[in-house]
């Protein structure tokens, strides 16, 4: 079975995807300390706690954990980001409960089960008393009398996390983002520090700034007790208003009178109907949800019985799309990601494509095309062939013909409407690059006359 190394094994072992699992291959030297860590695991019910699914393979020194799809916390929603960092407050408090804790505190030791935060790196758990002899936080630190608590806070916790969150809370989400991709741990380009906060753009609200100066009082001043910081932690987190209500999308379904019930059936316009008749019909597995807005058609997907990835550009819509599915049963992972991440890889190892994580049986890309084309300037020939990579099965594609009056009402969002990218967009021509990557191709009526559901078959 193909497997391929993940970034973030440490001195203690490996971890691999094995596409249905994923292995964590001890070292021989750490494997009894393990062995004694997953006996407590079980004994406490950690799973239950939030400490992802895992079992053990004595025999072969592994751990063997659940799969889960792999996002990145800078593809995270903001809201997500922030429940995150909670998550792993509250976690330590919870451990405290066995004798245990987290060495460290890294975004990417949580991955999101939908809706769900998972504590994925099973090797931060450490008997609390161990914290004191990890050597790696002494690294660099003159003072070898400071508590080693003290150091995980100044070296892991306010730099991976809190900072970024406090620029989320000046709503400069570009920046949070790029500090949680290019800054993260052991990346080798530095790391996050206060100034990063006072430096950025973005705008001071009274309780962005409030809270920030009572986080750096904290830093400065922390706590005797160890869990008394985290308490203190949890508050200012907790209470940071990371949310944009600005977005000119959180409305758009309302807008165009096409915020239906699932229960009403009779309500949906041509489109709706169309595009239940064939998610019935297939039954994906798994649905890529792409310009997902806050995610009626991810509800009609995940209603019909998938799993779905729900992505967009505009920061409030899919951040509502997360907060309508937080704490729910709801099968919908909802991402902060362009077209352009499916298009363009990564120069850095720490992070898989997304072209391959997110692969799934149906990808839907309703009313974006003309977005990409018009605007963005991408050809048709690499929409289409991008979503054909995305696919296993079916593509549904909405068209958008120039004509249509959302287009004519506002040109300023289609800079090239009127040059050689509109005389290369229309349905003869998404329908001739789609027959070099699909074996079948319908067209179907939507509501508007201006527009067509093109469903891309591959078998």
């Amino acid at each position: 079975m193909k497997k391929i190394q993940l970034f973030g094994s440490d001195e203690h072992g490996k971890v691999y995807d094995y596409g249905d699992k994923i292995v964590r291959q001890i070292n021989p030297s750490y494997f009894d300390q393990v062995n004694q860590l997953y006996s407590l695991y079980l004994k406490h019910k950690l799973s239950k706690n939030g400490l992802v699914t895992t079992s053990i393979d004595r025999h072969h020194k592994q751990l063997i954990h659940e799969k889960y799809i792999i996002s990145y916390p800078h593809e995270w929603t903001y809201s997500m980001f922030k429940d995150s960092i909670i998550f792993q407050l509250e976690l330590v408090l919870k451990l405290d409960n066995y004798g245990l804790t987290l060495k460290d505190f890294l975004p990417n030791n949580v991955i999101f089960n939908h809706g769900q935060p998972i504590f994925v790196d099973f090797l931060s758990l450490i008997p609390t008393k161990q914290l004191a002899h990890q050597k790696w936080l002494y690294v660099g630190v003159a003072n070898k009398a400071i508590p080693a608590h003290q150091l995980l806070f100044s070296k892991m916790f306010i730099p991976h996390l809190l900072i970024p969150l406090l620029l989320y809370g000046k709503h400069n989400y570009p920046a949070g983002r790029e500090m949680l991709e290019f800054k993260a741990c052991n990346l080798g380009n530095g790391r996050p520090v206060w100034n990063d906060v006072f430096q950025s753009k973005g705008n001071w609200s009274l309780n962005s700034l409030l809270l920030t100066v009572k986080a750096i009082k904290l830093a400065i001043f922390p706590k005797t007790n160890y869990l008394d910081t985290i308490r203190g932690y949890h508050q200012i987190v907790r209470s940071l208003d990371v949310t944009n209500s600005h977005s000119d999308y959180l409305n758009y379904y309302l807008s165009k009178g096409e915020d239906y019930s699932f229960t009403n059936q009779k309500q949906w316009k041509i489109k709706q109907k169309q595009i239940h008749q064939i998610i019935h019909t297939l039954k994906p597995k798994t649905t890529l949800d792409i310009g997902a807005n806050t995610g009626w058609y991810s509800f009609l997907a995940e209603f019909e019985g998938s799993s779905v990835i729900a992505t967009d550009i505009d920061e409030g819509t899919i951040d509502a799309l997360y907060l309508k599915i937080r704490n729910t049963h709801k099968r919908i992972l909802p991402l902060m990601l362009s077209f352009s991440a499916f298009t363009e890889r990564s120069n850095s190892k720490a992070y898989l494509p997304a072209i391959t994580r997110f692969r799934s049986d149906l990808v839907m890309c309703l009313a974006l095309i003309h977005h990409l084309v018009l605007g963005q300037g991408l050809s048709v020939e690499k929409v289409i062939r991008t979503l054909a990579k995305l696919s296993d099965k079916v593509v549904i594609l909405e068209y958008v013909d120039i004509n249509d009056e959302k287009i004519q009402q506002d040109p300023s969002f289609f800079p090239l409407i009127n040059g050689t990218a509109s005389r290369m967009y229309s349905l003869v021509s998404i329908v001739k690059v789609a027959k070099k990557y699909f074996r079948k191709i319908d067209i179907i009526n939507s509501t508007e006359v201006t527009r067509k559901l093109l469903v891309f078959s591959h078998q």
